[in-house]
């Protein structure tokens, strides 16, 4: 049996993860949770990921791959001890 190509690997997750938040999305929205300040947060944000996903394609960061994947998961792992954290 031969291993998936990381290319199927990659679209598989994509799919999951857009999946799951437009999911997620339909829920808080039928619960009221989509408020004004909330689509105007989103709203002030993407501006903000637009420039930083083409800062990051235009002008990589001199770091090694691996460097970055670890940075990436790092700060992942924060963000979800810090949402415990204040959820608990």
């Amino acid at each position: 049996r031969q291993p998936l190509p990381l290319a199927r690997i990659r679209a598989t997750l994509l799919c999951v993860f857009a999946l799951s938040t437009s999911t997620r999305t339909v829920v808080v929205g039928a619960q009221g949770g989509l408020t004004q300040d909330v689509w105007l947060l989103a709203l002030f944000a993407l501006p903000l990921v637009v420039l930083g996903t083409w800062a990051g394609r235009e002008m990589p960061p001199p770091v090694t791959e691996t460097t970055l994947k670890r940075l990436a998961f790092g700060l992942l792992l924060l963000l979800g001890v810090w949402i415990l954290a204040t959820a608990w």
